[in-house]
């Protein structure tokens, strides 16, 4: 804590934010150690509420996963947690635009209309999710997880060559047609402009 509050008193002085990179051995280490700093830094503003006013952010690659990690946070002690922030690369994006006075990006609302047309394209999507209540629901998060993760046309190719070395079974095939309606969406968004 005292080396913490150290580097703080440092940034404070030089007027800069605190970041770094972190190497971890797969996810849940990642998550681990990621849940130990942030319980450590609360600990650290328990002892001096001023520390508050330093805003912690934690920026992951997509909605599922910034979900996920803000509820682990308020499960782990100490609870609820003031002066954290979990955003999506995207959510951090917007943001920093907002605050420039920067147009925001157009066509979100767009992004459902263009999933549900393209994914009706695909008979295995359309019989798996078109009988469900709310079955375009979890696709569209599906292909949103996917362009929040950074995925582009130009991985489409090599993501489906992978796939279809797993085999035939009904899962693969439809992880490479939501593949295909992602790499769609993605070309009818650059065509439209948006």
């Amino acid at each position: 804590m005292a080396g913490w509050e150290a580097q703080q008193g440092e940034l404070a002085a030089a007027g800069g934010g605190g970041s770094r990179v972190v190497v971890a051995c797969g996810p849940r280490a990642a998550e681990a150690y990621l849940l130990r700093e942030l319980e450590n830094l609360a600990a650290a503003a328990r002892h001096d509420p001023r520390l508050v006013g330093w805003p912690v952010r934690v920026v992951v690659p997509s909605a599922s996963l910034r979900r996920h990690l803000a509820s682990r946070l308020v499960q782990q002690p100490p609870g609820a947690v003031v002066g954290v922030q979990v955003n999506t690369l995207y959510g951090l994006a917007v943001g920093v635009l907002e605050r420039a006075g920067e147009a925001l990006p157009r066509g979100g609302a767009l992004f459902p209309v263009l999933v549900r047309r393209l994914a009706a394209k695909e008979p295995l999507l359309l019989a798996t999710f078109s009988p469900l209540a709310d079955g375009w629901g979890a696709l569209l998060a599906t292909v949103r997880d996917l362009l929040d993760a950074g995925f582009e046309e130009a991985h489409a190719e090599a993501v489906e060559e992978r796939l279809a070395e797993l085999g035939q079974e009904a899962a693969v095939e439809r992880a490479r047609a939501v593949l295909r309606v992602a790499a769609a969406v993605l070309a009818e968004q650059r065509r439209l402009g948006v």
